[in-house]
């Protein structure tokens, strides 16, 4: 479905409009950048910039940080890769947007900074809290050093991130077998529970299930599923399924630049991410159970709105895949005390409260 449509058939396009409304390319002052000597940035990506919902996010996130810094920074996506990390380190780009997800053969920790699976997930406002009042972002950055790149938080899917289905499931039993695209450490559980776990990008999935590759998929939101067109081989869906607080996403500087650029530069990055989360945060809350509403009603797609039920073998699988993170470094261990000390802190607002499984 082409999201326009979908916005317009919903009602829901001047709320996009408002909310999304971003400066236009045509408004920065490039010519007096030149004269002044503009850093010239690429960018790695995993989403197509022709992504619903995420492509969007990247357009409109590069244009603001052009905006704000009068052009001193432009910003030119290169790449659609699913390792940005990678791309950023060997030199083929100057920084890189999409999850950490696809990070984790590289350091694990950064799991606790994408999205751990089950109950043991913070929602979006406590990701917010724990990285700027909790010690979260330090640790992060802290990690980032070691590879190379300053780290920041760019957006989030918001919940009911969905999992698509070729045929309806009733218990996590019934995974056994599944070829599902699941990533992070949700790929780990699903293991566990005796599955298959894939971790294709967002531009093969469409023709992987048509294809019978795939027999389900966890990937996005409600809009950005549809507009990509998952329900055309995915009738059913778990709304919460492995993910059920979402996830957030990445923007990552290579940390040479990031050094190199002045104060000023730096807060303009800072500021961008940051407003970026809020809109994003806005997309998803305003266009979720209209989306979902358009699954079931125009496109036949029959939703489970129970959570999957968690058995003890689920809990315990998701337990230990946070577990043999946290024992993977020193400082996997540390960001691990700090995420579980800061959700038991906090556990009036949030119920996700880490498991002591570590020892």
């Amino acid at each position: 479905m082409d999201r326009r449509t979908f916005l317009k058939s919903t009602g829901a396009a001047a709320a996009a409009g408002t909310a999304a409304a971003v400066p236009a390319r045509a408004e920065t002052p490039a010519a007096l950048a030149v004269s002044r000597g503009a850093r010239e940035l690429t960018l790695a990506t995993v989403w197509p910039l022709d992504t619903p919902v995420y492509g969007d996010s990247v357009v409109r996130l590069t244009r603001r940080i052009e905006a704000a810094t009068e052009g001193r920074c432009r910003i030119t996506p290169v790449a659609v890769c699913d390792n940005g990390l990678a791309a950023v380190t060997r030199g083929a780009a100057d920084l890189y947007h999409g999850s950490e997800h696809f990070h984790l053969e590289a350091e694990p920790a950064l799991a606790y900074f994408a999205a751990l699976p089950g109950p043991f997930g913070f929602d979006a406002a406590s990701c917010q809290a724990w990285l700027i009042a909790g010690g979260g972002q330090m640790l992060w950055d802290d990690l980032g050093a070691d590879l190379g790149v300053k780290p920041l938080m760019a957006g989030h899917t918001g919940p009911s991130v969905g999992l698509w289905l070729k045929r309806p499931i009733s218990e996590n039993t019934a995974f056994a077998g599944l070829r599902l695209n699941v990533l992070g450490l949700a790929g780990r559980v699903l293991a566990a529970l005796g599955g298959e776990p894939r971790a294709l990008p967002p531009s093969e999935l469409t023709v992987a299930l048509a294809e019978g590759r795939l027999d389900g998929a966890e990937w996005a939101g409600p809009t950005a599923s549809l507009a990509v067109g998952l329900h055309r081989s995915a009738k059913h869906v778990v709304p919460r399924a492995f993910t059920p607080a979402g996830s957030s996403y990445t923007l990552a500087i290579r940390r040479e630049l990031w050094e190199a650029l002045p104060s000023s530069d730096r807060a303009v990055f800072e500021a961008c991410t940051a407003e970026e989360v809020r809109i994003s945060l806005a997309e998803a809350t305003a266009h979720r159970r209209i989306a979902w509403r358009a699954a079931a009603e125009q496109h036949g797609v029959t939703l489970d709105t129970r959570r999957l039920r968690q058995p003890p073998s689920f809990v315990e699988a998701t337990a230990e895949a946070v577990a043999a993170v946290a024992r993977s470094s020193s400082k996997a261990r540390r960001i691990d005390a700090s995420y579980r000390a800061f959700a038991a802190a906090t556990r009036g607002t949030h119920r996700r409260i880490m498991a002591d499984q570590v020892s």
